[in-house]
This record gives structure tokens, sequence and C-alpha cells, in this order.
């Protein structure tokens, strides 16, 4: 007959049975460093350019796409083009999108192109620069707010993904959810109106922002490459992260939206 073993348990043991599995920290308190990105108009080009960083943008002035050197970490060149549809039908039947925002993409020569919609910018002897669709951005207009829908078809990791950026017109500000969070992009507009800020704090009034909107930054003077406003959003990345390649998938639906809004401010005027 099997004897019964009693044991004592110490205090230590219960509290490693009480306590619950360690867990990650949301997404907006887990950050290392701020990466600026800057908005950018071309002389001569539709819409306007996204930089993974300032040190990429003040690369990029130099040479432009004709003299860029293509480089594995994707500086020196946009991240993204935003892109506004012509087409009338998206804008009134909300069944196209009425922007779409492309992606500038490095690869090696030798692997095929990365979509099926891939545009070959440049090539050298190594590395391709492609061009392609990344974000459909769709429009529904109601009487006291704007709903844009954010899908990333193109994309393996974001196929499934769909974000909402709710414009209401009476509050100066866009609500978004990102990871189960209320969030919301709040305008702090220079008194002098020379000068707009947009701040994405979490919606229930916690102030440090995630990300920031800023055209105070800017080049006042138009040149043929010239920046009109700045990005700048929290992220865990190394502080050698300048490229394109670096980009966390969080900061590019972030960028997404700060491009939008951008978008709107400019057409506003």
């Amino acid at each position: 007959m099997a004897m019964g073993i009693k044991r004592n348990i110490n205090s230590s043991e219960v509290l490693r049975v009480a306590e619950p599995p360690n867990e990650r920290p949301p997404f907006y308190s887990r950050h290392n460093r701020v990466r600026t990105m800057p908005i950018v108009n071309a002389m001569g080009t539709r819409g306007f350019y996204l930089f993974a960083s300032q040190q990429s943008f003040d690369m990029f002035k130099n040479t432009g796409f004709k003299q860029a050197k293509l480089n594995a970490e994707g500086v020196g060149i946009p991240l993204f083009h935003m892109l506004e549809s012509y087409d009338i039908v998206a804008w009134f039947l909300k069944k196209k999108p009425v922007y779409i925002v492309h992606k500038f993409i490095i690869q090696k020569l030798d692997d095929p192109p990365p979509y099926t919609e891939s545009k070959l910018v440049l090539q050298d002897d190594e590395l391709c620069l492609y061009k392609v669709p990344f974000c459909e951005i769709f429009q529904k207009m109601r009487f006291s707010s704007c709903t844009y829908s954010f899908k990333f078809p193109f994309h393996p990791e974001g196929s499934d993904a769909s974000y909402e950026l709710v414009d209401n017109y009476n509050f100066q500000n866009y609500k978004t959810l990102i990871s189960g969070q209320d969030l919301a992009w709040k305008s702090d507009l220079d008194f002098t109106f020379e000068a707009w800020d947009y701040k994405l704090c979490l919606d229930s009034g916690k102030k440090t922002p995630i990300a920031t909107y800023s055209t105070q930054d800017c080049d006042y003077l138009p040149k043929k490459t010239f920046k009109c406003a700045n990005l700048f959003i929290q992220e865990e990345t190394g502080p050698e992260a300048l490229g394109n390649t670096s980009v966390a998938w969080l900061t590019q639906i972030l960028a997404c939206q700060g491009v939008l809004i951008h978008r709107i401010i400019r057409d506003s005027f």
C-alpha cells in the first residue's frame, strides 16, 4: 500500500504559485528611442515622401534618385510615397481607396520582386530598389465626422490588418484603436497659426505622446526638395537604425496615419 507523502510548503513557493506569468508591457511603454521621420515635398512630383530618418533625408537631398547609392539598410531613399487617387468613384462610392501609400523596398539583385505589383526604380551590381503599393486608405464621410480605413492587402504581415482613424470635425482630433488601446491624435495649434502639432496619446488622458506630428522644424522657403513636417515616433530599435529596413511594423502603421493627417491639414488651406 502506497504511503502518502506530506510536505510543508514554504512562503516563497506560495508566492511563486500565486504570481501571474510575466506579461509584456503595452506597446506604448516599450521604447528606447524616438524616430524622426521627415515629410518631404519634391518639386515636379505628385504627392509627398516620408523618410525613415533625418539622416536618410539629408543623404537624399544630395543625390536624389538618379545619383542614389543603394545600400542594404535603405539609407538615403524615401520609405513611403503617398499619392491621391484621381478616380472620382473612390471619393463617392467608398469602394476604392482615396489614397495609396507606396513603399520603397531594397532587395538583392537575384531575388524576385517583392510583390506582384512592383516597379523597379533603381538597380546596381548587387541591389535593386522597388516601389510597391503598401497601404490603401478608404474614406467614409458622415455629418459630424469622417472615418478613414487603413488596409494593407499587399503586405504579408498586415494582409488581414485594418485600422481606422476617425476625424471628429468639432474636436480637432483623430481617434484610433491600436493593439486594443484607444488612442487620439490631439491638436496643439500654435497661436501664431505658423505651426501645427498633433500628439498621439492614450485617449484615457495619459499625456506622454507616443507619436507627434509637427510642422515647427520645416523648410519655409521652397526648394527642389524641402521638408514640410516631421513625425516623431517612439520605437524599440538600435541607435543606428536609420534606414528603411529597420522601421518597425507598428511605426509604419502610425506613419501612415501621420502622413494622412499631413494631407488633411495641407488640403484645409
